[in-house]
Formats: C-alpha cells, sequence, structure tokens
C-alpha cells in the first residue's frame, strides 16, 4: 500500500541542513510547495494524486534551479515505477482472489498446498486437505436464483472464516466447491476442526436459505504424497460422505 511518511533518496543531510530539510518534508507532506533553502532540493513523489514520497537532494554547492530540474524527472520516473509496482501487485493478488467471495482461488489453493505438502513431507507433521460441498446447491439456484445462491457463499464464508487458525487456507474451487487447507493437523482434529464448520454453516439460514454442508478430508500419509493424490482421496470422502446422505464429514 501507499506509505505515508515520506522517504528521502539521496545525500544525508549534514546537521548543517538538516533544519531546511526537515521543513521542506514537512510543507511537502502538508502538500504545499517545498523550498528547502540554498542547501536542499525536494521534490515529491506523487501516486495517482498521493504524496507517495520525497526525492531530496543536498548539496550547498549545487545550483538550485538545475537541482529541480533534475529532480523533477527523477521524482517523475520513481512514481512510474511506484505504480507499476502497485498495479503488478494488483493484478497478482487479482488472480489468485475469488471475486464473489473474497476467498483464494483454485490457483492460490494449489500454490499453497504445494508448499504445505513438502513442509509436512520435511517435517513429518500432518497435513489436512477438505473439500466442502454446498448440498442441493442446485436446487437454491433453481428455486431462488443465481443471486440468491451468491448470497449464499458469500455467508458461507463469512461464517465458516473466524473459526479458521492464521495458518489456515479457505479457497473457492468451484461453483459450491470449497477446500480448506489445514496443516499441522491430523485425523482427530480435523474432524473436530470441520464438524464445527458443519455446525456454524448449519446452525442458520444463509442468506434467507436453509442450507447444509457435506465435507469429506483426507490426511496425509506415505501413499498420500502429491498433491493429485490427496485431492483424490479428499474426493472419495466427499463422494461417500454425500452417498451416506450427505449433512457430515467423513475424514480419511
Amino acid at each position: 500500500g501507499r506509505s505515508e511518511a515520506l522517504a528521502g533518496c539521496g545525500a544525508v543531510p549534514s546537521p548543517s541542513s538538516a533544519g531546511p530539510c526537515r521543513d521542506a518534508l514537512e510543507r511537502v507532506r502538508a502538500g504545499r510547495p517545498a523550498d528547502g533553502g540554498p542547501s536542499c532540493a525536494v521534490e515529491p513523489v506523487l501516486v495517482e494524486g498521493y504524496t507517495w514520497g520525497a526525492v531530496v537532494v543536498v548539496d550547498p554547492a549545487t545550483d538550485r534551479s538545475t537541482a529541480l530540474a533534475s529532480l523533477a524527472d527523477l521524482a517523475t520516473f520513481v512514481s512510474m515505477v511506484v505504480v507499476n509496482t502497485e498495479q503488478q501487485r494488483a493484478l497478482h493478488d487479482a488472480a489468485r482472489t475469488d471475486a464473489l467471495t473474497g476467498t483464494a482461488n483454485r490457483r492460490a489453493f494449489d500454490e499453497r498446498l504445494t508448499v504445505e505438502l513438502e513442509r509436512s513431507l520435511r517435517h513429518g507433521t500432518p497435513l489436512t486437505l477438505a473439500l466442502l460441498d454446498v448440498d442441493r446447491f442446485k436446487q437454491v439456484n433453481d428455486e431462488h436464483g443465481h443471486a440468491v445462491g451468491d448470497r449464499v457463499l458469500v455467508e458461507l464464508c463469512r461464517r465458516t472464516q473466524p473459526g479458521l487458525r492464521s495458518i489456515d487456507l479457505l479457497a473457492r474451487v468451484g461453483g459450491d466447491e470449497w477446500a480448506l487447507l489445514l496443516p499441522e493437523t491430523d485425523a482427530a482434529e480435523a474432524e473436530a476442526a470441520l464438524e464445527r464448520v458443519r455446525d456454524r454453516v448449519g446452525a442458520e439460514p444463509l442468506g434467507g436459505i436453509a442450507v447444509t454442508v457435506t465435507v469429506g478430508a483426507a490426511v496425509t500419509r506415505p501413499e498420500r504424497s502429491s498433491a493429485s493424490s490427496l485431492y483424490r482421496a479428499a474426493d472419495d470422502a466427499l463422494y461417500a460422505a454425500k452417498a451416506a446422505g450427505r449433512d457430515r464429514v467423513a475424514v480419511v
């Protein structure tokens, strides 16, 4: 994000010139013209209309008009670099975020799964991957419309997130399908955590509609040392839970 602090780029002021430069930076911060006197030239760096920082040159021997002209060019260049960096960061975040709910999407989840799986194998700690499906979600859309269905998904996210740890990751990986990554979590711990999720979702209507979720989860084992094998085991558990009547948790 943008920093409110003003950064100085250039020579460090000597004690005799520090005062004028400090005063000039304060004027930049306040949005007023900056004049550091004969020993200091200051040019604000503007990013989309905001004062992001300032470029400062301190040299009593430098002609100020020449310094200011050079500073203006440098400040413009810095501004372009900052804008480009922030745009790249925004694109990076957007490519990994579900537009409807604001959670991670499938791409971000798969990237994190790779990292957590490697950590689990390296340290010998358990990792649980859970898949959550909203039961009969097509029926919700058919009977109440997609706008209501969207509200159900947003509310499901809102109820689920507060119960998660900072190291957990919830992602929307399909229309009504969610994936939940629980690092350092064994089968018993996963079942308890996922039952709490299921209870919170079904406690009261979501978006005005009473819905339930079915959860299938798999914990790492020697035969589940890859992302695909862990996904497959979780998907099989989800299928079994649905076949057993939905609105339940199955952990394998």
